[in-house]
């Protein structure tokens, strides 16, 4: 009798085992995975700058796209537009990054995320809509950013350092 019992409660101490491994993330809510997912995606575009850094500018253009679009996002938080900021300044030439220090510029990409997020405008995605070669030095780029309230036009130019492209200027295109 004694050993029956032993058998009921080991598989009811396997099962309990098993359902509590099966759901142990089911009180992680939508957003706390999506934010996971993100810096997990964050982590995926720092390994390629770091060990892989993009060859051409059109690379570079389509990186920097998608770290707009997570910093943007509607569910980016502080990490997230602090992880953005860090990566998009390894873009930048030195002139930028000497110019801006890091924690104003991220401080400053914040109070724009949370204006945008205050207004529920999100960056759904971005199109690179003209690009244009000067010779092997100059490259501009004519992007643009798609959002849920409104639709942004950029140009991005980058200069050729030493054999590494680089960010140099940005602006807004404004349209009559």
């Amino acid at each position: 009798m004694s050993k029956i019992f032993g058998v009921v409660l080991l598989v009811a101490v396997i099962g309990f085992y098993s359902y509590s491994l099966q759901h142990q993330y089911d009180k992680i809510d939508s957003a706390t995975v999506t934010q996971i997912n993100l810096m997990n995606a964050l982590y995926d575009i720092e390994d390629t700058i770091l060990y892989d850094y993009p060859q051409t500018p059109m690379e570079i253009m389509e990186i920097y796209n998608e770290l707009l679009r997570f910093q943007y996002a509607e569910k980016a938080d502080e990490e997230v537009v602090e992880k953005t900021v860090m990566l998009m300044r390894e873009f930048y030439v030195d002139e930028i990054i000497q110019l801006n220090p890091e924690q104003t510029q991220v401080d400053n990409a914040w109070a724009d995320v949370e204006l945008y997020h205050s207004m529920d405008n999100y960056m759904i995605a971005s199109s690179i809509t003209q690009s244009q070669y000067i010779s092997n030095i100059n490259a501009t780029f004519t992007v643009q950013h798609i959002l849920t309230r409104q639709i942004i036009n950029k140009e991005y130019k980058f200069i050729n350092d030493n054999g590494i492209w680089k960010l140099y200027n940005w602006s807004d295109i404004i349209q009559d």
